[in-house]
Formats: C-alpha cells, sequence, structure tokens
C-alpha cells in the first residue's frame, strides 16, 4: 500500500451562509433585494445568502406575489440573519394589488 504525502490541514474559519426557508399560501413569484428568484414560482422556496463571516449579518429583503381566485395579493418581509443562521418564515396573507 502505497504511503500518502502529508495533507494540508483543514481550518475552519466558521464562515456559513444565512439561510431562509419561505412557505406561501400559494405558488408565487418571489423577488429578494430586487431580483426575482430563478426557477419559477413554487409554494416554498429556500434563499440562501453569500457566505458570512462570525459576526456578519445578512438583510433579505422579500416580496412575494401570488394570485388565487382571480386575485393578486403581494407580501413583502424583511429578515436579517447572521452567520450559519437559519430561520423559516410562514407568510399567510398579503395585501391585495390592484
Amino acid at each position: 500500500m502505497p504511503v500518502l504525502p502529508p495533507q494540508p490541514r483543514v481550518v475552519l474559519a466558521n464562515e456559513f451562509p444565512a439561510i431562509l426557508s419561505l412557505q406561501l399560501p400559494a405558488a408565487a413569484d418571489i423577488w429578494v433585494n430586487g431580483e426575482k428568484v430563478k426557477g419559477g414560482v413554487s409554494e416554498e422556496c429556500v434563499l440562501m445568502s453569500p457566505v458570512l463571516k462570525q459576526g456578519e449579518q445578512y438583510t433579505f429583503d422579500v416580496k412575494a406575489r401570488w394570485a388565487v381566485n382571480g386575485k393578486t395579493y403581494e407580501n413583502v418581509r424583511t429578515v436579517t440573519l447572521g452567520s450559519g443562521d437559519r430561520s423559516r418564515l410562514l407568510v399567510v396573507s398579503g395585501v391585495e394589488v390592484k
């Protein structure tokens, strides 16, 4: 069996993304920080921030828009999370958009 050369040590830097799970009342279009989320509409969506250093925070400005019974509704929320944080945003209602 061959002997492997010593491998470099892996140093964990405590840098992780923040993760926000959205649950919506119907399939919705979603925007985060002004940009539409790619991948179509869904009742559930998982958002991930860039990698954050310990002590840093990331703000998700989330807008969701969906239609039910011919009416369009919108909900806007802001959620701030830190490095490695996980949170769930449950949207149960919205404001009718005319």
